[in-house]
């Protein structure tokens, strides 16, 4: 894409072709007033062509925009025009007419959407001023979208030839899935996940939580705790005691399968706003870790510590998820994902698998435990059949 061009109207040309036909007239017949009409004419066209490129230098844009979206949410677009004061002081006229043109594409997953387009105008731009433009659009598919680049065009004064610049590369923004509720279901199966975990318990001279009280030492109490100016008060060993923080902990495997393992295309996509319900329900209402790995085209995984650029990463793997073709080997990416969740340096969690077809959990555990090995056990494991009404009972995808 050329970042500077200029072209010749339609009106250009017949301005051009007046302008031959009183040229040639005035040598053919030797008429002077028809060789100075055609020399007004060049010079007037000249003098339109040195405006027009003269009327786009030393223009910037800025744009402003979130990083991030819901799909269906109202995109803002806030662009920013400055015009750089000239050091020469007979350049000192704004720029007029200028026309501002941005597209927005959807660049994954891949789809066969087509593009949008935003046209705005700026009638006048002072030079050494900025100028705000504003504009929106509604974006209601999930993925990764390109806005811009933006080029800016203008034909002033005379309309006979137009001069456009590139002012930028373009930014890129993430619409994230669009979420649903959990039902009550959910809520008592995540419940009964978490009771069964049994993990490591927290050291007790460990200082976590919140400043609880003094109470008398026990055995088994860290040096650590023990509060001496109290002690010595007293008399006796008196321990600081502080609230315990329940942590909850959760792994979340998402397999998309095939695209034929969905009664219909849609599906797919409600899966997908279910994995992003659970993963933002999780991380804004619980303290403690998750970690997700999406097996679709191609093995997607994250996690840690609940906080809020952790959902944002989330939220951008499911967006650019999409299924595998019906040649693909699902198994493979399956064992890959599980042993991305159980690595042997960590300690097993409570483990969610959203999975289309009709394998039981006994086949589903045992193809995991063939996933992560002999030294590495797994915490409480629950399958959900996505490609049934079971999806359903634990979602519900009205807002």
């Amino acid at each position: 894409m050329r970042r500077r061009h200029t072209v010749i109207c339609r009106e250009g040309w017949y301005y051009l072709l007046v302008f031959f036909f009183v040229a040639f007239s005035s040598v053919l017949r030797n008429v002077n007033l028809l060789m100075i009409v055609a020399t007004i004419m060049l010079f007037a066209f000249i003098i339109g062509w040195r405006t027009a490129i003269r009327s786009l230098n030393g223009v910037s844009l800025r744009r402003k925009i979130t990083a991030s979206l819901t799909a269906g949410d109202l995109l803002e677009v806030n662009l920013q025009l400055q015009s750089k004061t000239p050091q020469n002081p007979f350049a000192r006229a704004g720029s007029r007419c200028l026309e501002i043109d941005e597209t927005i594409r959807h660049l994954a997953p891949k789809r066969q959407l087509p593009k949008k387009a935003a046209h705005l105008v700026c009638w006048y731009l002072p030079r050494g001023r900025t100028k705000q433009l504003t504009y929106r659009a509604r974006l209601y598919e999930r993925g990764i979208y390109r806005i811009g680049p933006t080029r800016i065009a203008t034909g002033f004064p005379l309309g006979l030839i137009r001069h456009s610049r590139i002012l930028d590369r373009g930014d890129r923004i993430a619409v994230f899935p669009r979420t649903g509720h959990l039902t009550p279901a959910f809520g008592k199966m995540f419940q009964q996940i978490q009771v069964g975990f049994g993990g490591h318990p927290l050291r007790q001279d460990r200082q976590t939580g919140d400043f609880h009280g003094l109470r008398e030492w026990k055995e088994g109490d860290g040096r650590r705790l023990i509060h001496w100016k109290s002690t010595a008060r007293r008399g006796t060993p008196l321990v600081r005691e502080f609230e315990k923080q329940q942590q909850q902990q959760l792994n979340l495997l998402v397999d998309l399968g095939n695209r034929g393992d969905y009664p219909d295309e849609a599906r797919c996509e409600e899966v997908i706003r279910f994995a992003a319900t659970i993963v933002t329900d999780f991380c804004r209402r619980r303290d403690g870790v998750v970690r997700m790995a999406i097996a679709g085209r191609e093995l997607s995984c994250g996690g840690g510590p609940c906080h809020p650029l952790l959902l944002s990463d989330l939220l951008t793997l499911l967006a650019t998820a999409e299924p595998r073709s019906d040649d693909d080997d699902s198994n493979s990416l399956f064992r890959e994902g599980m042993k991305y969740l159980f690595r042997p340096t960590e300690r097993s969690r409570p483990t969610l698998i959203l999975h289309p077809g009709s394998e039981n959990l006994r086949e589903l555990t045992l193809l995991a435990d063939r996933s992560i090995g002999e030294n590495q056990t797994i915490g409480p494991l629950r399958w959900i059949d996505t490609s049934n009404e079971m999806l359903w009972h634990f979602f519900d995808p009205t807002e």
